[in-house]
């Protein structure tokens, strides 16, 4: 009886543990919003310093040098009107970062980036993501070819994540050459569930046999007793 008690309170326990819904956040770099408060309308445009922030998730970004972060961050680019993504505007090898910062009650995964670039010869570049206490929690590298044909992003690649979820801030750095672009950032964001989530009903199932049982057992055990006396 003991043992089927404690599977029950586990069987409860996970049922309460199990967070809300997530949503999905897509960081396509529409150039009606990239540019707020106004529209993007030229190539190199600054990007919003907030672009794609929600109500769960603040998200802000970081071109650096030597260690400093620019007023401008990040540039939108849409060269001939084919595609957009943000590429960072220094010369040379620059950290390049997004910060996804979720509010109290949420946590944030990083799933998935693409990346192109509009020259002919390949760029190579490092992915590192970073905790809130600065933290190297994983990196990666990555590169993509030379284009075939700049305008038509043919040299897109993209670099899978799916990492855990974070309730602190999460930084995505790339240590990269001047001229590699980002598109589609993808982001899972989801409740940190503290009320009891409504059990499945398999799990209703195996509560409510699991309390016969234990009534049953008790029941027998009582029995048992008032013969023993009589």
């Amino acid at each position: 009886m003991r043992k089927l008690l404690t599977l029950l309170i586990g069987a409860s326990g996970l049922a309460a543990s199990v967070p809300a819904n997530a949503a999905l956040v897509v960081l396509d770099f529409n150039p009606a919003i990239a540019c707020a408060p106004a529209e993007c309308t030229f190539p190199t445009q600054d990007l919003s310093p907030t672009y794609g922030s929600t109500a769960q998730l603040a998200i802000s970004y970081l071109n650096r040098f030597a260690g400093e972060a620019f007023p401008n961050t990040l540039n939108y680019i849409n060269f001939g009107g084919i595609g957009s993504g943000v590429a960072s505007g220094n010369p040379g090898f620059r950290p390049v970062d997004f910060i996804f910062s979720p509010i109290a009650g949420y946590e944030v995964s990083l799933i998935s980036v693409d990346n192109f670039q509009i020259f002919d010869g390949a760029l190579t570049g490092t992915f590192s993501l970073f905790d809130s206490s600065d933290a190297l929690i994983s990196s990666v590298g990555h590169s993509t070819p030379g284009a075939t044909d700049p305008l038509q992003q043919t040299n897109r690649v993209t670099t899978v994540f799916n990492s855990a979820y974070f309730s602190n801030p999460l930084r995505l750095r790339d240590f990269v050459e001047s001229g590699m672009h980002y598109d589609n950032l993808t982001l899972d964001v989801r409740q940190i569930s503290s009320v009891a989530a409504v059990p499945e009903p398999a799990t209703w199932a195996m509560m409510i046999l699991g309390f016969g049982l234990i009534g049953g057992a008790m029941r027998r055990r009582a029995g048992l007793g008032a013969s023993a006396m009589a």
